[in-house]
Formats: structure tokens, sequence, C-alpha cells
């Protein structure tokens, strides 16, 4: 089973407390600079969450992970 679009703080927290084995999730650079990498998939270009706290996340559980990147 998978969690489709786990791009927010919230589904993220759903996908991980659910029964699912597999979490996916769109990669993004957020704007300019620093061009951090964030979980959003377009026309969304913002976030609550970025690349490093969703793995922190995930990699405290045994979920398998897919990530989409997006331009």
């Amino acid at each position: 089973m998978w969690e489709h679009a786990t791009n927010s703080k919230e589904k993220l927290q759903q996908a991980l407390q659910s029964d699912v084995h597999m979490i996916e999730a769109d990669l993004l650079l957020r704007g300019a600079g620093d061009r951090e990498p964030i979980m959003a998939h377009p026309p969304e270009t913002d976030s609550d969450i970025n690349l490093q706290a969703w793995l922190t996340e995930v990699s405290a559980t045994n979920k398998g992970i897919k990530l989409d990147f997006k331009r």
C-alpha cells in the first residue's frame, strides 16, 4: 500500500501513523538564493516541510520511500 503526495507535515504524520508500506512525496527546489529542497508539487511552490525534516521523520520508521523530483 502507498501513500501519495505526502508534501506537508500533516500528510506525512498521517502516512507515518497508517498501515502503508511506502510513502511518496514530491521534491522541488524553493525559489531563488539557497534553493532549499522542499516537499511540494507544482503549481504549489512552497511547503511547511523541507527534505531534511521529511527524511528525518521517515527514517525513524520501517517504511519505504519514493521521491518524485519536480522542476
